[in-house]
């Protein structure tokens, strides 16, 4: 004799496969989509098996660092069921994501301020990089440059050249 599967468990089951093998995107669709059947069925455990289902769109929200939807998933599901303690604690690390991204944002906003342009000269022998960088090093007066030569072989023609040019800026 055959169990119906209702289609409510089939997406829950591919929520919870889909969120173990880090495919966050699919745990939360199918994670919602579970939800929705949910609320239109009349199971006498619907509030469990829909805070469960929270959970896992929740967790899986917080892969998309979107702590603050994942906290709003949590706490209904809370409230859904309060008997159990695991929908608390997921509330908690994702209010624990939001500051954590909320001191990031900050931190990335100073980090623009504060970066410092860098340029790469790279190309064959005889392709004009010593050309180039004399070029900068002589009539680009506005700015200040730092200079790192990596230059390989025995006898080093270009350290000479760039130099040259450089103690002449000074």
């Amino acid at each position: 004799k055959k169990i119906p599967v209702e289609a409510w468990a089939l997406f829950t089951a591919r929520a919870m496969m889909a969120h173990a093998s880090g495919s966050a995107g699919a745990a939360a669709a199918d994670a919602g989509r579970s939800i929705a059947l949910l609320n239109n069925s009349n199971r006498p455990d619907k509030n469990v098996l829909i805070a469960h289902n929270l959970a896992i769109r929740a967790l899986s929200i917080i892969s998309f660092k979107a702590p603050r939807a994942a906290s709003k998933d949590a706490k209904k599901a809370s409230k859904l069921n309060p008997k159990s303690k695991l929908y608390s604690r997921v509330g908690a690390y994702a209010d624990e994501c939001a500051q954590f991204d909320d001191r990031t944002s900050e931190e990335k906003l100073k980090t623009e301020a504060s970066k410092v342009p860098v340029t790469i000269l790279t190309g064959f022998l005889g392709s004009g990089k010593t050309t180039l960088l004399n070029y900068i090093l002589k009539e680009q007066s506005e700015k200040k440059y730092a200079v790192i030569e990596n230059e390989f072989g025995c006898i080093g023609v270009d350290d000479q050249l760039v130099t040259e040019k450089f103690k002449d800026k000074e």
